[in-house]
């Protein structure tokens, strides 16, 4: 697999780790779903989603040295992740809110380097309500757009 194949995977595995551990603040992440049409069938319960997607934006960067092109690269991608927490009373919905950007960001700082497979794991500032999912508007519901920035070498370009 590629170093950015592995990188993506190893989030994953963070995420489902916190996602697995007793008390969970978030649920079991999903990968590449489409969030939207799954908010249609929500009821009146507190219920929360989250969602890592495998498309990043970053260009790599040549590593140079001494006058000679080095044969790797130094990536920097950042991995859009989806985290809705829709349902409930206000009350219950803002603790849900603010406990899984807490978990999300734990998930992350535990091992910033995802079991050596990056140099380094960030969560950027989320975008709450309004960063443009497609749950803009709807009632009883909070969500965020979060960006994790992982950052490695590799020799190729992925």
């Amino acid at each position: 697999m590629s170093k950015t194949g592995d990188a993506l995977e190893a989030l994953y595995a963070a995420l489902v780790a916190k996602a697995g551990e007793p008390s969970p603040k978030i649920p079991e992440p999903l990968q590449n779903e489409d969030l939207p049409a799954r908010l249609a069938e929500m009821g009146s319960d507190l219920e929360m989603l989250l969602n890592v997607w495998d498309d990043s934006e970053g260009d790599p960067e040549e590593l140079l040295g001494a006058d000679v092109i080095a044969d790797s690269y130094e990536i920097t991608r950042e991995v859009p992740v989806e985290f809705i927490v829709a349902g409930g009373t206000r009350e219950a919905r803002r603790a849900a809110f603010e406990a899984g950007l807490e978990a999300i960001d734990d998930a992350i700082t535990a091992d910033r380097t995802l079991g050596g497979t990056v140099d380094d794991a960030r969560m950027l500032a989320p975008r709450r309500n309004g960063s443009g999912l497609a749950t803009d508007g709807m009632p009883n519901v909070l969500e965020a757009g979060i960006r994790i920035r992982l950052t490695f070498t590799s020799s190729r370009t992925f």
